[in-house]
């Protein structure tokens, strides 16, 4: 692999890459992928590395926001990058390939690799040199581009292969590639740790249960290292697994998003032989150590505040973004995550919810994580998510996003009436719409930002049985005055005697 790599990159030098320059590259996992990456850090140049699930108008704003001078892509993703007029090398398919190559700037991985291999010794580089540029998943904000540096990313690496020998990868192990390698947990956790260690490496260019489950036998794999919403799929369609036999597996870890109490406890049910775990870090900090903070000044046990981290890890900050990275690292380098969180007094971190997502209902501070969790636990709820929906108050309202079990006659009604009886009154779900599915990105993270576009976009006055039940209550005098004080407002009319007004839920 050595040898792979380095051909590679004296093949990037021979079409005229030089060091810093940014090779933007777009594939899915394949063997080829660790072997381009390596290629272009090895020469000192940076690997900007695009999600090949991303539409072409986005990767050309990347390509224009790195200013990107190469692109490496495979056959598949090649019309996404075509019009930009960039040099690009094709990997994977040489036939495929070759039908694409119409052009002097389209050349092909094997003949980059092609004659006499010669030694190259790779460029002085400084451990504080930007490697790598990954992409924000955009969950919470527009997309940012986030410098990573080779001290970053093997201060990382090294910190998780230093781990207890039964929560690492070790060199005798086989590590099947479900999450993709060009996000910061697959690059990391998956590609270089078990590089690193010499361990062996399975890649799926492309994820189904089935052939997971497949892999896993026919390949012996030991560590499979996958996101949340594959393990509860898994829990709920644990009839398949008779049919295949994984008793190879030894770790079990995911990462990326949250995995609930309930399904990581029924996983470990399942396979009582094989350590689970579940990892926390983000982009910007690819694996974190914490300290949990309130008003800039660190809190003690059992009291939630703002996770910040620092340490070798931390990003370099946001490219060409001075502000977002100021606003992120303060002057002492501690990165303020977003993330609401405590530790108990076995120091263990429980994280919340994100500090932007929190819902601002009539002065108090709701969790969207804390009512999905208790939606989940409804027999008759598939997913969910919630979202804060405007006032006419100018205030936020908890709205739920349900998706019902199929063959499942759940009313709105019913979904607000259950959480209405294990929650707080502040925290009660006051609006709900079905949906087919939840928005969520390949790592399993909820897309909030879509729901919360829909809502602006449509409206949620009239999605509501909560609004309407409000609306019964008009009845009482305070909500009579309140009625009156509002249409005066509206209307600069004197409204007497609206007692004698039919109240009904279409006059309202």
């Amino acid at each position: 692999m050595s040898e792979l790599v380095k051909r590679t990159a004296a093949g990037l030098v021979t079409l005229g890459v030089k060091p810093k320059d940014v090779v933007y590259f777009l594939s899915p996992n394949s063997p080829e992928f660790p072997v381009v990456y390596l290629a272009i850090v090895y020469i000192g140049a940076v690997a900007a590395l695009g999600n090949s699930l991303n539409t072409e108008n986005d990767i050309a704003l990347q390509l224009v926001q790195t200013k990107a001078v190469f692109v490496i892509t495979v056959p598949e993703q090649f019309s996404k990058i075509q019009k930009c007029n960039l040099p690009t090398i094709l990997i994977g398919d040489d036939v495929l390939a070759s039908q694409l190559k119409t052009t002097t700037s389209v050349s092909l991985l094997s003949e980059v690799c092609e004659g006499d291999y010669i030694e190259m010794a790779p460029p002085e580089c400084h451990p504080d040199d930007t490697c790598s540029l990954l992409f924000s998943s955009g969950t919470t904000g527009l997309t940012k581009a986030i410098q990573l540096t080779h001290r970053n990313l093997m201060s990382s690496v090294t910190a998780y292969n230093t781990l207890e020998p039964g929560d690492s990868t070790r060199e005798d192990d086989v590590c099947v590639a479900i999450i993709p390698m060009f996000h910061v947990f697959g690059l990391g956790i998956i590609m270089l740790s078990t590089l690193q260690r010499g361990a062996c490496v399975v890649t799926m260019t492309r994820y189904s249960f089935p052939s997971m489950l497949q892999y896993i036998e026919k390949y012996k794999i030991t560590v499979a290292i996958v996101v949340p919403p594959i393990l509860v799929y898994l829990v709920k369609n644990q009839e398949m697994l008779a049919k295949y036999d994984l008793s190879s597996l030894r770790i079990l870890m995911t990462g990326a998003a949250p995995l609930r109490e309930d399904t990581m406890k029924s996983i470990q049910a399942i396979f009582p032989k094989c350590v689970t775990r579940q990892g926390y870090g983000m982009t910007e900090c690819p694996l974190i150590s914490y300290s949990v903070v309130a008003n800039e000044h660190p809190l003690p046990v059992m009291t939630t505040g703002e996770v910040w981290v620092r340490g070798p890890q931390i990003m370099k900050g946001y490219l060409n973004n001075v502000e977002q990275t100021s606003a992120t690292i303060d002057s002492d380098g501690w990165l303020h995550t977003g993330d609401l969180g405590y530790m108990d007094n076995n120091n263990y971190l429980f994280i919340i919810d994100r500090l932007k997502e929190m819902i601002k209902y009539r002065g108090h501070q709701v969790a969207p994580g804390d009512l999905e969790a208790v939606l989940l636990k409804n027999p008759r709820i598939l997913d969910a998510c919630v979202v804060p929906c405007p006032d006419d108050d100018n205030c936020e309202l908890p709205m739920a996003f349900v998706v019902k079990r199929e063959c499942t006659d759940l009313t709105e009604l019913e979904v607000m009436n259950y959480v209405a009886q294990l929650v707080a009154p502040y925290k009660k779900v006051r609006k709900v719409e079905f949906i087919d599915a939840i928005p969520k990105s390949p790592t399993g993270k909820i897309l909030r930002k879509q729901l919360t576009l829909k809502l602006r976009e449509t409206g949620c006055g009239d999605r509501s049985v909560g609004r309407i039940q409000t609306a019964s209550n008009l009845g009482q005098p305070k909500s009579s005055k309140s009625l009156n004080l509002r249409w005066t407002s509206s209307t600069k009319l004197n409204i007497v005697k609206s007692h004698q007004v039919e109240r009904t839920a279409t006059y309202l």
